[in-house]
């Protein structure tokens, strides 16, 4: 009702079809890997508190709480892979176990 057309592309192809859309709904690898400077181009992000805006550390339920998961979770979570993610990706992607700067 509101002259709204919605296509459907392949996600590796929205980054270089934007220039032909009004809005477009990128996941973020495919924004990084096409180029797109996320801190320039007018992208909105997500909450972190955004069900499925983040990386899902997944394990089985019985395996949970195993020595081994949770020093994964404690590894992958830690201030040296927070800096990594953040000289890498330079603002694009962030640690969303940290809080953001206020």
């Amino acid at each position: 009702p509101r002259g709204v057309k919605l296509v459907e592309l392949e996600a590796a192809q929205l980054p270089i079809s934007l220039q032909d859309l009004d809005v477009a709904c990128v996941p973020m690898n495919y924004a990084v890997s096409g180029g797109l400077d996320v801190n320039k181009q007018g992208f909105y992000f997500e909450s972190r508190d955004a069900k499925y805006a983040l990386i899902i550390i997944a394990a089985r339920p019985d395996n949970v709480q195993s020595p081994e998961v949770q020093t994964f979770v404690k590894c992958y979570q830690s201030p040296d892979v927070a800096a990594f993610i953040k000289e890498k990706f330079k603002g694009q992607i962030n640690p969303a176990w940290e809080q953001p700067a206020k």
